[in-house]
């Protein structure tokens, strides 16, 4: 099991996780997770579904969209963040970055968490 790393933003998680893959210790950090899921065929088109728009609409649109309504955001992040929860539990790096371990209630997947 891994341990994760969490914090507030600007708060140095990926300093942290910077430092301990210089030390030799896998590392892996859950936005970039993220955004190679969202980048999927199948999930973009299901995101674009859910914001109204076409799936090579600009990304400042896509985030306009995402960020100006909580029901639109609530709906991607149930599209995205199972899929990057179930992704991560399969990685086998020994740290994870993160930024919503507490918000997304899991804590349980962790051994430890550290908060930066």
């Amino acid at each position: 099991m891994a341990i994760a790393i969490t914090g507030c933003p600007g708060a140095g998680k990926s300093t942290v996780l910077a430092l301990l893959s210089e030390a030799g210790r896998t590392t892996v950090q859950a936005d970039l997770v993220a955004r190679e899921i969202a980048a999927r065929p199948d999930v973009r088109d299901r995101i674009s579904s859910v914001l109204g728009l076409p799936p090579d609409a600009p990304v400042e649109l896509r985030r306009a969209r995402i960020w100006g309504d909580p029901d639109r955001r609530a709906a991607v992040n149930a599209i995205v963040h199972p899929l990057v929860a179930a992704a991560l539990r399969a990685h086998p790096a020994e740290f994870h970055e993160i930024p919503l371990l507490v918000e997304n209630g899991r804590m349980a997947d962790y051994e430890a968490s550290w908060c930066v």
